[in-house]
């Protein structure tokens, strides 16, 4: 709790300029280094989901024998639609609700 005090009083003292700098330097560097992991996560989400529906599509085309295995893989890939949503063109994320 102190420590958080001793913080908030820093920031406070800090001068436009100070406060400028600290976001030019440190900020925005850490910012384009998150959006780079964004970048990267969001491409291998959307290989994976691709990957999915390539499944999708080879049950449709070959209509296997309806056996337990098959249902539980259609049943298993057909869960990707919790987490990742598409128009047919591209992904987008569900949002959470608490």
């Amino acid at each position: 709790m102190e420590e958080e005090k001793t913080i908030e009083i820093a920031w406070e003292s800090l001068s436009k300029k100070q406060l400028v700098g600290f976001i030019k330097n440190r900020m925005v560097p850490e910012f384009r280094q998150l959006e780079s992991l964004l970048k990267k996560r969001t491409e291998v989400a959307e290989i994976l989901y691709g990957l999915l529906d390539d499944i999708d599509t080879a049950e449709d085309m070959f209509k296997p024998e309806i056996t337990p295995h098959f249902k539980y893989v259609n049943k298993k890939h057909q869960e990707r639609h919790k987490y990742i949503n598409t128009d047919g063109y591209e992904l987008s994320w569900p949002k959470k609700t608490s």
